[in-house]
């Protein structure tokens, strides 16, 4: 099963890129997230494409604890005042880039794990070179910092930017 390849590769390597080559890879995912919050006693999510409420949501329907969860939810600000409190913090969209990197650079010793959920937002409002550039700057962060960080991402129409994105990895693992 994939989740557990992916939990394999995250004890071996710091950066590993989960590449979706399915439609609907909601259970894989779920699975995984249900493997990796047992596993690691914090973790950081950032959010991309869904709102951080309705992940939480997802999460209590599947009975995932994630209690030991942070979240930095780029989605809810566009559709929704949002104030970020101590389990959410609120970016003003997944255009702000250089924002999450800032939060990111602050909050990333205190967590085990970091995951992307999903790399597929950024591109859609954000070029390529800037998505690669900011993301070879994180994964870079986190190979110093010794964490461990999990990039979601559907393979559907970016065989290109997945193989780009592949370079800067220590890891890929294709989840069908």
């Amino acid at each position: 099963m994939a989740s557990k390849e992916i939990v394999s590769n995250l004890n071996k390597n710091y950066n590993v890129l989960a590449i979706c080559d399915n439609l609907n890879p909601e259970k894989n995912i779920l699975e995984t997230y249900k493997l990796l919050l047992k596993k690691y006693k914090k973790v950081c999510v950032i959010t991309t494409n869904r709102l951080s409420s309705t992940l939480m949501t997802t999460f209590d329907d599947n009975r995932i604890d994630y209690s030991n969860c942070f979240f930095i939810d780029c989605v809810s600000s566009k559709l929704m005042k949002a104030v970020s409190n101590d389990k959410v913090y609120y970016l003003p969209s997944p255009h702000a880039l250089t924002e999450l990197s800032l939060k990111f650079s602050s909050i990333i010793g205190k967590y085990d794990l970091v995951i992307f959920d999903n790399l597929d937002s950024l591109l859609l409002y954000n070029s390529e070179v800037f998505v690669l550039r900011f993301l070879n700057s994180i994964m870079s962060r986190v190979q110093q910092k010794k964490i461990k960080a999990l990039y979601w991402i559907m393979l559907e129409g970016k065989k290109k930017i997945v193989s780009d994105i592949s370079l800067f990895v220590d890891s890929t693992v294709l989840v069908k």
